[in-house]
């Protein structure tokens, strides 16, 4: 039992290394928190989590069977994923500035905007083993000999990734007041522009894969 903080605490500092890089995940937050406000951003973020724990619930517990069918779809997960992203990143660009009306509909789209994130973080398989290889990068390969092990790294996985976004979400709710008109607009461009190009990747990965 007392090896059980420690995994908790590796796995706090995964949850935070998979988490903390900034990404399509991490625009598409930004975009929905500067548009909608603290509550919509923060629940993406907490989709993002909730997308990392499960892969990391695959990798703690050994589930091949299920890593092997989600890769095996990754494939068609990333077209999806990248079509959504090329979608969502123009879309953006051309944004206007958001209404109040727009902002109290954001509110209650709170819901929607996890679902959204945690689907999308769930179109990345490759995760899977960027878990795997995390997990043996710090010594917790013995997560996967009995389940209180388990359980530790996934629920500090849970905590620093989920913490990350809280903190995110938060800072980025701050801002949210000193980035209005003209600004407002180069950051729905620059970020549209860069969701828009990590879509097109996603695409161009796919058709290479599918050519191979």
């Amino acid at each position: 039992m007392s090896a059980l903080p420690v995994l908790f605490g590796k796995g706090v500092v995964l949850g935070l290394s998979i988490a903390a890089p900034i990404g399509p995940m991490a625009l598409l937050c930004l975009r929905t928190t500067l548009a909608h406000g603290l509550v919509p951003g923060l629940l993406g973020g907490l989709g993002v989590a909730a997308g990392d724990v499960f892969y990391a619930s695959l990798a703690a517990f050994g589930l091949q069977a299920a890593t092997a069918l989600l890769t095996g779809q990754s494939l068609w997960l990333g077209v999806l994923g990248g079509l959504y992203l090329l979608w969502f990143g123009l879309g953006t660009m051309r944004q206007p500035l958001p209404t109040e009306a727009a902002a109290t509909g954001g509110r209650r789209r709170g819901l929607a905007t996890f679902v959204t994130t945690f689907l999308l973080t769930l179109a990345n398989p490759p995760t899977i083993m960027i878990f795997a290889a995390m997990f043996a990068s710090l010594g917790l390969i013995e997560a996967q000999a009995g389940t209180a092990s388990a359980a530790a790294v996934i629920f500090g996985v849970l905590v620093g990734s989920a913490g990350w976004w809280v903190l995110f979400a938060v800072v980025v709710s701050r801002l949210r007041g000193q980035l209005q008109g003209p600004v407002f607009l180069w950051v729905n461009r620059i970020s549209g522009a860069a969701l828009a190009g990590f879509g097109a990747w996603a695409l161009l990965r796919a058709g290479l894969a599918a050519a191979a």
